[in-house]
């Protein structure tokens, strides 16, 4: 946990299409203004590129109302931006949300008399090759680009020379988690909750042949994934965009520099965020 920022301006992102998120936006963008604060609406979540976290804006706050999807895609989009987001809830699945839409009112003023903290997230970096992509909040899912094709999967941990092999087996696919992500599609998948205090990641295979456990391995390592498959790879980045792969390339996978960062008005989110999982609250 940090402190506050010093902030003049605000984004808004709103689920499109939903009535509700868009009326709550308009609330909390005349309540801001009100305030003193400037503040904008961004039509569309691709509206953020090129515009948060430029200069002028490193001291922005964004706010996205709507469920965990719309979190998750304004994360990718803004890609390395270190602004902080406030993630409103508003859809069925707001285990991300550090507020939900009705207590839209008082998020301002706590806001607008900095009376919140700023939390960090670990993300992760992936690369394929040369080809690097935005870092990624809950997971990355390395499946077959077929639906319902089982493919040969191989995780591999970095050693003193290279990378060593850890397990194979046949699997719908294999994911490496973030803490956050731990109580996402992982946990659907088997694996562990991991306390978001800690500085790690979790590997995960979906449905093996052969059981295997999932790992747990520190925020210092570097972890490779690979498959054999009769068709074409896909990768998933937390469930909101798809990269088609070839078989066999090495998926590269590492703790990114870039942290997301949340706004929140929770004194112990951690604690609550294990709290909302084992309750089955999202």
């Amino acid at each position: 946990m940090v402190g506050v920022l010093s902030t003049k301006r605000l984004g808004i992102v709103a689920l499109r299409g939903h009535a509700k998120a868009s009326q709550v936006a308009l609330k909390m963008k005349d309540l801001l203004t009100s305030g003193g604060l400037r503040a904008e609406i961004y039509e569309t979540i691709e509206k953020l590129k090129g515009r948060v976290g430029a200069a002028g804006l490193r001291d922005d706050m964004l706010v996205v109302i709507g469920g965990d999807g719309t979190t998750l895609r304004s994360f990718l989009t803004m890609g390395t931006s270190p602004v902080p987001v406030l993630s409103v809830g508003i859809g069925r699945r707001n285990f991300l949300a550090t507020t939900q839409h009705q207590a839209a009112e008082e998020a301002v003023e706590r806001i607008l008399s900095q009376d919140y903290s700023l939390e960090g997230a670990v993300r992760l970096d992936v690369r394929v090759g040369r080809k690097s992509f935005p870092p990624v909040l809950n997971e990355v899912h390395l499946t077959s680009a077929s639906p319902g094709m089982i493919i040969d999967t191989r995780v591999a941990v970095a050693a003193e020379k290279g990378f060593r092999v850890v397990w194979r087996d046949l699997a719908d696919g294999v994911m490496v988690a973030t803490p956050i992500g731990s109580t996402a599609y992982s946990l659907s998948a088997g694996g562990p909750i991991i306390d978001t205090s800690l500085d790690s990641f979790t590997v995960t295979p979906v449905a093996p042949v052969m059981y295997k456990a999932s790992i747990v391995v520190s925020g210092d390592d570097r972890v490779a994934l690979w498959a054999d498959a009769k068709e074409d790879l896909a990768l998933v980045f937390d469930g909101q965009s798809t990269e088609t792969i070839k078989v066999r390339q090495r998926v590269t996978v590492r703790k990114s520099e870039s942290p997301a960062t949340f706004v929140t008005f929770d004194e112990d989110p951690r604690v609550s965020r294990m709290i909302r999982a084992f309750r089955g609250k999202r």
